[in-house]
């Protein structure tokens, strides 16, 4: 998903410290991701995937509720789930080609040849890795954000309470309310993403090409993602799984008036706190593997 030529590989800081050569060789990593055509097709596809999402619900799945006829949260959570579940796949993706491939296409060998040394050279890739995330998640939800305020417009949320067989009264939730609610679900949604990232990172190191790094990382991405969704209910929250849900139970749910199905606190820490610990270990295994490979 990206190439690289001697070219980018130059800059490297001789010389200097350890600071200034991971600057020069994060400033190459950042250079190559902008100019590959394929990272570029991925994020776009992310924002097309986005948008589409927010048509449907327009325009097919509207629920036609008072949580969300004439406003846009509904909507913006809908098509946020599409995207970031889109983007937590071009990461795995993304990050798992970061090293094998620059190994296979001896970018790699050259850079390790220059003054720049392994460690600085691993700590920008890494540095790419938790970098990704940002970029892919601002792929997924500004598309979600501009059509869902085109399409609705945003405004105050009313939850219908139930009572028996009806509904007794109603619960405004105002615009900043839920405004915060989204900034949550934004929040939620990094850290898992990054686990991912970092997962297949650490398949880009273990395994010398590209073609190995990629469908293995892509297959235990598929077998996470049916260990969550089989086993949710008792597996899910020590999972990845906010990654995708956390739009629609942190926002969605008061949208569409359920607000028995938000997320709780002790799910979003557990998610968080297991995402960032894999992040963690899958970085860590991924420098001993990175630092003590005999040839790059």
């Amino acid at each position: 998903m990206q190439s690289a030529s001697s070219k980018d590989l130059t800059p490297l800081g001789e010389g200097r410290g350890f600071a200034a050569r991971f600057g020069a060789a994060f400033r190459a990593e950042i250079y190559k991701a902008v100019r590959s055509r394929s990272t570029r097709l991925a994020l776009a596809a992310v924002a097309l995937l986005s948008a589409c999402a927010a048509a449907s619900y327009r325009f097919v799945e509207d629920p036609g509720d008072p949580g969300t006829v004439h406003n846009a949260f509904g909507c913006f959570a809908y098509s946020a789930s599409v995207g970031v579940w889109a983007a937590s796949f071009v990461l795995v993706a993304f990050a798992s080609l970061l090293v094998s491939q620059e190994r296979g296409s001896g970018t790699l060998a050259f850079a390790l040849s220059r003054p720049i040394g392994r460690n600085a050279l691993f700590a920008a890739k890494a540095a790419t890795v938790f970098g990704a995330p940002l970029a892919a998640l601002a792929a997924a939800l500004l598309p979600a954000l501009a059509l869902s305020a085109a399409f609705y417009g945003f405004g105050d949320v009313v939850e219908r309470i139930p009572y028996g067989s009806e509904f007794l009264t109603w619960k405004h939730h105002g615009r900043n309310f839920m405004a915060n609610r989204a900034f949550m679900a934004a929040g939620l949604s990094i850290l898992p993403l990054c686990g991912l990232s970092c997962m297949g990172f650490l398949f880009s190191n273990a395994f010398r090409r590209p073609a190995s790094s990629l469908g293995l990382a892509i297959s235990a991405y598929f077998i996470l993602e049916f260990v969550v969704r089989r086993f949710s209910e008792g597996l899910g929250e020590y999972l990845f799984n906010t990654y995708a849900t956390s739009f629609y139970e942190t926002l969605g749910a008061l949208a569409r008036g359920i607000s028995t199905a938000q997320i709780s606190g002790r799910q979003a820490v557990l998610s968080l706190g297991v995402s960032a610990a894999f992040s963690i270990l899958s970085v860590a295994a991924s420098f001993i593997i990175f630092r003590f490979r005999e040839s790059g």
